[in-house]
């Protein structure tokens, strides 16, 4: 039978934080720590019975640490990096080193996102602010049998709250320094006594910038003015069958945020020569020096050119429609159906000068449709479930780009239009099947299909920058337009098998290896050869529109779940080894750069969680990675120069990540209870540039210190609270632009500065 409502937001809320926790109400005689409930498998069981490693975040989690977004989730879960989504290119997953390098339209996510199931394509910047939140998993390593899209290194799997039985609503607002605003509420209402539900909610957020352009005196860099809205409508017409369907809108309005710079050759040309500005270099403070000056041979002037306005203005439309029929007691039948949509406007200096060397618009309109059936069985010794997929994606881009003005005033306009479309078919499964009644066998194998497609128009007869179709050379050395166009399929088929064995009631073992794949595609930007003594001087030479071929890895884990000391400690461990081939790479061929596959790599490492009640009101967790991860060939370009050498490190792969936390909670009596929350993340030495051996990329190892305080009334219905995060104004780096590093010009955007507010919200 399936699980009413209401007993549904019960398990759900089973999911608490790793940090706090009440009582386990079948220990009448003291403590321990509640189960959490996870889906990680595609079916409910406790974190505790899963032979993955899986880090659980629970809404009130989110909430006590400050996580707005994506990218704040992953400064406290060890191993995991997400950039801003508050940019052209922001919301890249890593996950233990492993992540993408952007070709273009056509290349995937290493690290997908799903959103109540639904795979997100264009990945974070589809979900938006955090709003709702019932539970996050993140799952690490390969999880294609899992799921009906690629997971090659690992999953971010978002759950927002269901409807329930019950009338309740909460009206959230807050406030906080650089002029933050914020609004948020929920409302849940039963229409159809035990029949129909429907759950309303909402949010806005606004703040001032951050960061001055001393060259506009504007202190708008990192404005934010967003809202979400999101309607789940539940219908349980019978016992057996469920209809949820679920609309959810986002409109972002932000400020893009400036660049700096921290050097490059230009870049030291420049300031050797006094003639860059020091706001440029403020890589670790709140100003920036975004302008469109040149000279005119003997002094600075501006500004002239194109400028850009650093806006971001980001929509997304979604609809999911999900049935589920339990067709008898050991049979159930789910279907998720889903449309979303995403249109994009960004612009960018993206060199973090007071000159025009580049600024970027882009402008992106994605329509992504997605259909996944499940089947679910279980008996006395075999749980299983068998699921088939389908997944399309139509992209249309554009990015206009003005560049080479910093000598005459006089930039080069050029454009790139590409559209693209990808299709991919999948056929999944996974079964536990129990030797005895202590040890199981897991067994998975996922096959794929993926067909992709692609056509570049650019309108430029003759490009610099963005190649025309008439410019792209065919084998014989002429020039072949039809090369615009390219299309490839490709397919694959990848195991999974673990073996999980409970030593005692407490403790569980288990060690297993996996596969991941991630298909192939194409690079979107071929450039032209500007090398004035190049036979292909002018044109973009053959092979730079061919196709380059799928990734694979392989997983080999171990680890264990314990849950000790009276169930007062939980105690989780792996250890890993991964075998990545045919990693997709960009790679130098002269002046031009084509995306192929050129290199290898391994990983290793240990993950540990583990959260202690010392007392019934006061917790203390620690969830600690160590990574080894390393290229395993050299790739080398055409002119022999090396681009990433042998026992290179991964980009985004710090040896060393961890999170602390405390939370203690102090009952007040009749006046309520006071509760206390820090948090201390920690990421260790890293590079932020994977094919770059350059000092410029590395950054020293940093820690985030956040904490929230709050009230609740007696009768739980008034909470005011006070947060911060970063309280100690930690300088960081968030991302590279890397656009413009070869031409002298490493720009990086920093990562926000200490934010403080408070909170007042009403739950009835």
């Amino acid at each position: 039978m399936r699980l009413a409502p209401n007993r549904l937001a019960l398990a759900i809320a089973l999911a608490t934080s790793p940090l706090y926790s009440h009582a386990n109400e079948s220990d009448f005689e003291g403590f321990a720590i509640e189960e959490v409930v996870v889906t990680a498998q595609k079916r409910e069981q406790s974190l505790q019975d899963v032979p993955i490693a899986v880090t659980a975040l629970s809404g009130d989690f989110l909430q006590q640490t400050g996580s707005v977004n994506l990218s704040d989730v992953a400064n406290v879960t060890p191993g995991l990096n997400i950039s801003n989504t508050q940019s052209e290119g922001g919301g890249g997953i890593t996950m233990r080193g492993i992540g993408s390098n952007d070709f273009g339209y056509s290349s995937d996510p290493s690290i997908p996102v799903y959103l109540d199931g639904v795979y997100m394509g264009s990945g974070a910047a589809l979900v938006g602010d955090l709003m709702d939140v019932a539970q996050i998993e993140v799952l690490k390593g390969p999880q294609g049998t899992l799921f009906g899209r690629n997971a090659v290194g690992g999953a971010v799997s978002v759950t927002t709250t269901r409807p329930g039985n019950d009338v309740e609503g909460q009206v959230r607002i807050g406030g906080g320094n650089y002029g933050l605003r914020t609004v948020k509420g929920m409302a849940n209402l039963p229409l159809i006594e035990d029949e129909l539900y429907l759950r309303v909610s909402g949010s806005t957020r606004n703040r001032d910038g951050w960061q001055e352009n001393v060259s506009t005196g504007e202190r708008d860099g990192y404005e934010q003015d967003r809202w979400n809205g999101r309607v789940k409508l539940l219908w349980t017409p019978t016992d057996e069958l469920e209809i949820e369907l679920t609309s959810d809108w986002q409109h972002e309005q932000d400020h893009a945020g400036y660049f700096n710079v921290l050097g490059g050759a230009a870049v030291d040309s420049l300031n050797g020569l006094g003639l860059l500005s020091p706001a440029a270099l403020d890589a670790k403070g709140k100003t920036a020096s975004a302008g469109n000056a040149f000279f005119d041979g003997a002094s600075i002037v501006g500004p002239d050119g194109s400028g850009v306005d650093h806006e971001l203005d980001r929509k997304v439309r979604g609809n999911a429609l999900k049935v589920t029929w339990d067709i008898n007691e050991d049979l159930t039948l789910t279907s998720i159906t889903s449309y979303r949509e995403l249109k994009s406007a960004i612009s960018e200096d993206n060199d973090g000068t007071e000159y025009l060397v580049l600024n970027v618009r882009s402008f992106l309109a994605n329509e992504e449709y997605s259909q996944e059936f499940r089947l679910n069985g279980s008996s006395d010794k075999l749980d299983w479930f068998v699921g088939v997929s389908a997944y399309r994606s139509d992209v249309d881009g554009q990015v206009n780009d003005s560049f080479g003005a910093i000598f005459n005033g006089a930039p080069f306009d050029e454009t790139a239009i590409v559209h693209g479309q990808t299709e991919s078919y999948a056929l999944f499964g996974d079964a536990i099947y129990a030797l005895n009644d202590t040890t199981n066998i897991t067994f998975g194998l996922r096959a794929s299909y993926d067909t992709k497609s692609q056509e570049i128009k650019n309108p430029q007869a003759f490009g610099l920058l963005f190649a025309s179709p008439n410019q792209l050379l065919g084998a014989d050395g002429n020039p072949d337009p039809s090369l615009a166009k390219s299309r490839e399929n490709w397919d694959d088929i990848s195991p999974r098998l673990v073996v999980d064995h409970q030593i005692s009631e407490d403790v569980m073992v288990f060690a297993g290896v996996s596969q991941g794949y991630k298909s192939g595609g194409f690079n979107s930007f071929p450039t032209v050869d500007i090398d004035a003594l190049s036979p292909t001087y002018g044109f973009v030479p053959f092979g730079s529109t061919e196709p380059f071929d799928e990734e694979k890895i392989t997983n080999y884990e171990a680890g264990f779940k314990s849950t000790l000391m009276d169930g007062r400690l939980r105690l989780n461990g792996s250890v890993y080894y991964y075998d990545f081939e045919d990693l997709q790479f960009l790679v130098g061929n002269g002046t031009t750069i084509t995306a192929q596959n050129a290199g290898s790599a391994t990983g290793k490492g240990i993950d540990i969680e583990a959260m202690f009640l010392i007392t019934e009101n006061l917790s203390i967790s620690a969830n600690m990675g160590w990574l080894d991860s390393e290229y395993g060939d050299d790739v080398i370009d055409s002119d022999g120069s090396v681009i990433v050498s042998d026992g290179q490190d991964l980009a985004n792969a710090p040896s060393f990540s961890g999170n602390l936390g405390i939370d203690y909670l102090l009952p007040l009596g009749d006046m309520g209870e006071l509760r206390t929350h820090l948090n201390y993340a920690y990421t260790g030495d890293q590079t932020h540039n994977g094919s770059k051996t350059d000092k410029i990329y590395e950054e020293d190892g940093y820690g985030l210190l956040s904490a929230r305080i709050s009230w609740m009334s007696a009768d739980e219905q008034w909470e005011l609270a006070a947060w911060g995060t970063n309280l100690t104004n930690e300088d960081t780096i968030e991302s590279f632009g890397g656009v413009t590093d070869d031409f002298g010009f490493v720009s990086v955007r920093r990562g926000e500065p200490r934010m403080y507010g408070v909170e007042l919200s009403y739950t009835y």
